[in-house]
């Protein structure tokens, strides 16, 4: 299969099931603030919280779906990464929920919980830990099969997954009070996780994997060390984030509204980009001999995507941010140019991150933005910023950061081609 043909056929299903998760989350959110604003308060608090655990952990497991791309045609190596990456995945489920199940005891003497409403922080708190170790071993699992030939079957399964939750909520909307229905809001996410298990367990049963207890260190040791530098380049970014809110609040409140509004708008409009970058990645993965011209040709269908998403956002930016925030921010010429301009960087740094993990690089891209985050742009932000800059001013420092990350890691590209192309998979490395 050609590299296009290849593309066409995965992008549907990647973007699917990126983006049929966002829409379930936004929605929920939306009930949660339309019955009660304090819940709305106490709903996000939560969710920030406990959000980094479980995305920490569960990014452990990032370059799960590269390896399983390379066994894909082995049944036997199959069966062996799928029941090593099952176990490691089932024990990074228990320690995620273990340690979440220690923060529940600690959260309610936090600060901010203590001024929202620390027994309500509480008891909400302890209906999303259930669905942590759910989610780190659904990340396993959908990533596994998602780059094993079942992407589309996933995508199918996480819609009609959030699409039966959402109905929950909206049930749960009508029939509750108020002053409850954070609570069975904050159950969507525990019933979405079990839904979407016992799905993927079924799916995995239909194709003849079993979830018999293995560790193979060389396995669990290759997938770890794929992902760890994921989940370290996350939390550096979670930190940069939680560092430049902390700054806008000193300089201008407003300026932390406006930020969260700018980031969802890039959130949404990021997730095809997204989505074509992991199916690029897997390519370069299961075709390591094609991968310059894969990246190449990667380029030319960047161009084509942005162009249309560019297009979009001209055409319906003003709608898009009033739906996300109202009128929060000012959306005027300098806004679009700032969100065009750190949407491309953005892709760039994506695209050249999910090529380098094609090729088995995920520490290099990392390290990178975290070095271009902590030890550039920070200082720049506490240090050199006079007065409250407008919002831009923020966000297209970030995309100098971004496209200054891309030349990096188009450098260290350029080197991974100059090596010698690998031509056998998991079983030989």
């Amino acid at each position: 299969m050609s590299y296009f043909e290849y593309m066409r056929v995965s992008f549907v299903p990647f973007l699917l099931s990126r983006i049929v998760p966002f829409f379930g989350v936004s929605f929920v959110l939306a009930l949660v603030a339309h019955k009660s604003a304090a819940g709305l308060v106490l709903f996000s608090y939560v969710l920030a919280f406990f959000s980094v655990v479980s995305a920490l952990v569960s990014m452990l497991l990032g370059g799960v779906g590269n390896l399983s791309a390379e066994v894909a045609v082995d049944e036997l190596r199959s069966r062996l990464l799928f029941r090593n990456g099952f176990t490691l995945a089932f024990c990074l489920g228990v320690f995620a929920g273990v340690l979440c199940a220690v923060l529940v005891a600690e959260v309610k003497s936090f600060s901010g919980a203590q001024l929202i409403g620390a027994e309500e922080v509480g008891v909400l708190s302890v209906v999303y830990v259930c669905a942590v170790p759910l989610l780190v071993v659904n990340t396993f699992l959908h990533a596994f099969h998602e780059s094993t030939g079942r992407a589309k079957v996933c995508a199918l399964i996480r819609f009609c997954v959030v699409l039966f939750s959402c109905v929950y909520v909206l049930v749960a909307y009508f029939i509750s009070s108020a002053e409850g229905f954070y609570l069975w809001g904050m159950g969507y996410f525990t019933l979405s996780e079990c839904l979407f298990l016992f799905c993927l367990v079924l799916l995995s049963r239909t194709r003849g994997f079993d979830f018999y207890p293995e560790c193979c260190r060389r396995i669990v040791r290759r997938v770890l060390v794929l992902g760890a530098p994921i989940a370290i380049g996350l939390a550096g970014q979670k930190i940069y984030f939680y560092l430049l809110n902390e700054r806008l609040a000193v300089l201008a409140p407003t300026r932390v509204a406006q930020l969260a509004v700018f980031m969802s708008v890039i959130g949404l409009l990021m997730v095809p980009v997204l989505a074509c970058a992991q199916a690029h990645s897997l390519y370069v993965s299961t075709h390591p001999l094609e991968r310059s011209d894969a990246y190449l040709k990667a380029l030319i269908g960047l161009a084509g995507l942005m162009a249309f998403i560019l297009f979009g956002v001209w055409c319906f930016g003003r709608d898009l941010f009033f739906l996300m925030g109202g009128d929060v921010v000012a959306v005027d010429l300098s806004a679009y140019l700032t969100v065009s301009v750190f949407l491309i960087s953005g892709a760039l740094l994506a695209l050249c991150a999910a090529h380098l993990r094609g090729l088995h690089d995920t520490l290099t891209p990392q390290l990178i933005m975290i070095f271009i985050m902590l030890c550039v742009l920070l200082p720049v932000i506490y240090f050199l910023s006079a007065g409250a800059p407008d919002i831009s001013f923020y966000l297209r420092l970030q995309s100098m950061g971004s496209l200054t990350g891309c030349v990096l890691m188009l450098i260290r590209i350029m080197q991974k081609h100059a090596q010698p192309a690998p031509d056998e998979g998991l079983g030989q490395r």
